[in-house]
């Protein structure tokens, strides 16, 4: 996570999901296809399995993917099941 970044977490059965509201995180994702993990910007996803990428809100309120390992999807938008948009703030650095 870097400065003034801010994310929440929502870990179920069947996913994995990080909801970034501001700034960049690093994600280095183990491979897990029952449960694959989702980044959810605004009303992007982003999906990994087995990869390193870094997503970063752009203070243009851009949505930049750099993957340095492995391979990200952005499927269409909409296909989160609505049930796994539950957060729970973790953390926030400044």
């Amino acid at each position: 996570m870097n400065t003034n970044s801010q994310f929440a977490v929502a870990f179920t059965p069947s996913a994995r999901v990080l909801h970034l509201a501001r700034g960049e995180i690093l994600v280095r994702v183990a491979e897990d296809r029952v449960r694959p993990l989702s980044v959810v910007v605004g009303d992007r996803v982003i999906q990994a399995v087995g990869t390193v990428f870094v997503v970063e809100i752009t203070d243009e309120r851009k949505v930049e993917l750099m993957v340095s390992e492995g391979a990200g999807a952005v499927p269409a938008r909409g296909s989160l099941p609505r049930s796994l948009v539950q957060e729970r703030a973790i953390g926030s650095r400044r």
